[in-house]
């Protein structure tokens, strides 16, 4: 027994039930999926967004935004630090002349989009339970709206 604990096994001396052999089996799985992901060298963009395996995303019900939203996700978007890179833009800085154009440029600090950024805030504190209506577009289906 000792020589199988020390190769690494473990012996079974009791059972165990369905339900815990599933629950074991999916908090390893998800460890490991885990494990990938934080080590992966694909999905860099992706991985500041979501850090965590298992989260859960929400798509908005219009298309063209979730099209948006997923563009936003992989980090190829139409931002001008995205077609600079694959050599659609002559440079990678923002209209606005302060930094890159990339996604939380554009989306939390540029001064050209500052008047809908305070509309999008405003909006969401007022925002009712389990969706949200922004521009015309409903997101439902969201955790932790209250």
């Amino acid at each position: 027994m000792s020589e199988d604990i020390f190769k690494g096994r473990v012996l079974a001396t009791s059972c165990i039930s369905m339900n815990s052999a599933l629950q074991i089996s999916a908090e390893i799985t998800y460890n490991s999926w885990q494990r990938k992901w934080e080590c992966d060298s694909a999905g860099f963009h992706t991985r500041q967004l979501v850090s965590r395996v298992g989260t859960r995303l929400v798509f908005p019900d219009d298309r063209d935004t979730g099209v948006s939203y997923c563009r936003l996700l992989l980090g190829d978007t139409m931002l001008k630090d995205d077609s600079f890179r694959t050599g659609t833009s002559d440079s990678p800085i923002c209209d606005c002349g302060i930094e890159r154009e990339m996604a939380d440029h554009f989306l939390l600090r540029c001064s050209r989009y500052s008047e809908a950024r305070s509309v999008m805030k405003n909006y969401t504190v007022s925002r009712k339970k389990g969706a949200i209506d922004f521009f015309g577009v409903t997101f439902t289906n969201i955790d932790g709206i209250s």
